[in-house]
Formats: structure tokens, C-alpha cells, sequence
């Protein structure tokens, strides 16, 4: 634009006389002064560099962006699993045995005998407490729930494991609640016991606790007192299962006939 306007300055000089000259010049000046950008044209060009800047930067490797993070587990559940470090005792004083195989128990199998210093009869073997280790505050979960099958050929189950034991019932299945810090179990007010209870029969089982309403758990020694257990929810150190029956909540059960394995399918906390 600047080397056009100069060669019709040279044409006119040639017509005219320099007063001419100078006036055709001016005449000119708004063609030079359109020819210079504006405000408008600067902020187009700018936001035209800016994309190009944005597509180059767009173009920096073959790497595929990040997948989004997974989404947060769900609030108010505890699953545990199976295969969890489920451990077994035949009762609170005898040491944990080695780890379950996917939740599962073998009811040692023994025939009753009579013991000779009070003439009851008595099972000398047993499964008892079944325990993995949780350190959880559940104070605001509902419920437990633990769903299980019992596998076996025409078990005869017992809860006479001890000869004081000489309340009525079946052998059954209870939950538990273990506080924490208490591996020996020496802490008498650290467990509790679910007042409802399962017998022990072959085929599918399941049950579930209400975790709100204390008149379904008791301690060691009744009654339950709600600032007590309160503190039991707050500070759970395990939780389990467990077998017994007649005046013990988990002094152990067994078979005295046929064989019977005890299978955990699932062992829920939920609010």
C-alpha cells in the first residue's frame, strides 16, 4: 500500500506544479491511515495468534489424556470378605489358630464321654470364637448381616462342650463384637454377643443384627448398658462369629457324628 501510494505521488508531480502536489498528497493521507490497523484488527489478530498458540500446544505428543479417577467406594458399607485373615479359637483362653481357608471351619467331629468327676457328659473338642481383625469406629452403622452355607454328611451338632453346660437349646450361630486392644480376650466387657441366634443345620443361612437396639446384644455378663456398648462401637478391634449354645454364648460346638464344614459367603456392615 505504502510503495502504490508512493508511485501515484510520482504521477501527480509530473502533472502538476508543487502546490498540486502537495495537495493531491493529502488527499491520499486517508488512504495511508485506513491502511494501518486498528484497534478492532489488532484484537482479531491477537485472538487468531492465541488459537494457533492453543492448537500448538494441543499437538505436543501422542500420550492420550489421563482417564478420570475411579469413584469413591460406597459411604456406610464394610464388606468383608471371605478370604479376609479369618482366625479360630476353641474358646476365649486357647490362642488363635492358623488362618481360615475363605472363611471356612471344619467342625472337629468327637463322640461325647462322661467326665468321672461330676458324671456329665462333655464333646473334648470344639469350634468357638471366628474372628478377622477390624479397627473401625461403626458407632453410626445399623446392622450386621452374615450370610453362610453348611456343608456336610448327616451331622449331629452339639453345644456340650463343657459339662456345666447344662442350659436347654440347639448348638447355634451367634455374631460378635471384639473391642480393641484385646488380643487375649482378657477384657470382660470388650466382647458382646448377639442375643439372636442361628441353630446349626445344613443348607443355606443368613443373619442379621440390629446394631441400634442394645436388647439384641448382651456382654459377657448381662445386663448391656448402653454408654458400654457406645464404647464397644466406637472402638472395635475385631468381629466375627461363633459357635455354642445352652448357657454360653460361644463355648464352642461340634459334631459327634457325620462331618459338617462351615462356609462365610459374605459378612456385611451397613448403615
Amino acid at each position: 500500500m505504502i510503495k502504490e501510494f508512493g508511485r501515484r505521488l510520482t504521477r501527480l508531480a509530473e502533472r502538476g506544479p508543487d502546490g498540486r502536489i502537495i495537495n493531491a498528497a493529502r488527499r491520499l493521507e486517508p488512504h495511508v491511515s485506513a491502511a494501518r490497523p486498528t484497534n478492532i484488527s489488532m484484537a482479531i489478530l491477537m485472538i487468531i495468534m492465541l488459537a494457533m498458540l492453543m492448537a500448538v500446544a494441543g499437538c505436543g505428543g501422542d500420550n492420550p489424556p489421563p482417564p478420570p479417577p475411579p469413584p469413591p467406594p460406597p459411604s456406610g458399607v464394610i464388606d468383608i470378605p471371605p478370604n479376609a485373615s479369618w482366625i479360630l479359637r476353641a474358646d476365649a483362653n486357647q490362642g488363635t489358630a492358623p488362618a481360615l481357608s475363605d472363611g471356612a471351619v471344619d467342625f472337629p467331629v468327637c463322640a461325647l464321654i462322661i467326665n468321672p468327676a461330676n458324671g456329665l457328659p462333655y464333646a473334648p473338642c470344639r469350634a468357638g470364637y471366628v474372628e478377622t481383625p477390624l479397627q473401625a469406629n461403626i458407632s453410626n452403622l445399623g446392622s450386621i448381616t452374615i450370610d453362610y452355607t453348611i456343608t456336610g454328611d448327616n451331622p449331629v451338632f452339639t453345644k456340650q462342650t463343657n459339662t456345666d453346660n447344662t442350659c436347654d437349646g440347639p448348638a447355634v450361630i451367634r455374631l460378635w463384637l471384639h473391642i480393641a486392644n484385646d488380643p487375649n480376650l482378657a477384657n470382660l466387657n470388650g466382647r458382646w454377643f448377639s442375643v439372636p441366634q442361628n441353630e446349626l443345620r445344613l443348607g443355606p443361612g443368613a443373619l442379621t443384627v440390629n446394631l441400634r437396639d442394645l436388647a439384641q446384644w448382651t456382654p459377657i455378663y448381662p445386663p448391656a448398658n448402653a454408654g458400654l456398648f457406645s464404647i464397644i462401637k466406637a472402638s472395635i478391634g475385631g468381629v466375627g462369629f461363633g459357635f455354642g449354645g445352652g448357657c454360653f454364648a460361644m463355648h464352642g460346638a461340634a459334631v459327634t457324628s457325620g462331618t459338617a464344614r462351615f462356609i462365610l459367603n459374605r459378612y456385611l456392615i451397613q448403615g
